[in-house]
């Protein structure tokens, strides 16, 4: 698991300090 990166609402991956666990719900849905 990256800290850095995250993907956005576009499904692309970018660098920010949002825990992945927050944002990964989200794509599943």
């Amino acid at each position: 698991m990256a800290d850095d990166r995250y993907y956005d609402g576009r499904g692309e991956v970018g660098r920010r300090r949002v825990p992945s666990y927050v944002v990964m719900p989200y794509q599943t849905l």
